[in-house]
């Protein structure tokens, strides 16, 4: 099955049944399937302390893919790192716009930089992180190319990221 931080998650949960003893779909560990994530329909505003409320999405919305989310909480998993790692990491992004000049005043300058920053995810050792935090820039990109939600976000970026 893999490494211990799954076995922790998976307990003793059946991959193949579930609570009734019905059959499940489950994914082959050996083959070729793949799954991702988004976060589309998270919202930068409303959460804890001002923050984001996270909707995480796991694709493809296939029962193998419901099953694997259940036995090992991927969801659950997700958004425990986001709620952890979210102003940390608007910490490392004001850090990496001030680092190339990117004056926080100028929605376009920040629009840019986060461009730049997600871009740069790619180099993160980890790519797991490197995805949640691709899906961090592309939500506060959203937010400030929004019409009703640009000036908010422009404002809750300038202050967070000083």
């Amino acid at each position: 099955m893999g490494d211990r931080c799954n076995s922790s998650y998976k307990l003793a949960l059946d991959v193949l049944h579930d609570a009734d003893g019905k059959r499940l779909p489950c994914y082959d560990p050996y083959g070729d399937a793949t799954t991702s994530f988004s976060l589309d329909g998270s919202e930068i505003f409303g959460g804890a302390r001002g923050g984001p409320i996270w909707q995480v999405i796991l694709n493809p919305d296939t029962p193998e893919t419901a099953n694997w989310g259940r036995v090992f909480r991927i969801k659950l998993r997700l958004e425990e790192s986001l709620r952890a790692e979210f102003w940390g990491w608007l910490v490392e992004i004001g850090g990496f716009l001030r680092s190339l000049g990117f004056n926080l005043e100028v929605i376009e300058e920040v629009r840019t930089g986060l461009l730049r920053y997600k871009d740069a995810c790619s180099l993160e050792s980890l790519p797991g992180v490197a995805l949640l935090k691709e899906g961090v820039a592309s939500l506060l990109l959203q937010g400030l190319d929004s019409e009703d939600q640009s000036d908010r976000t422009h404002a809750f970026l300038r202050d967070a990221l000083a």
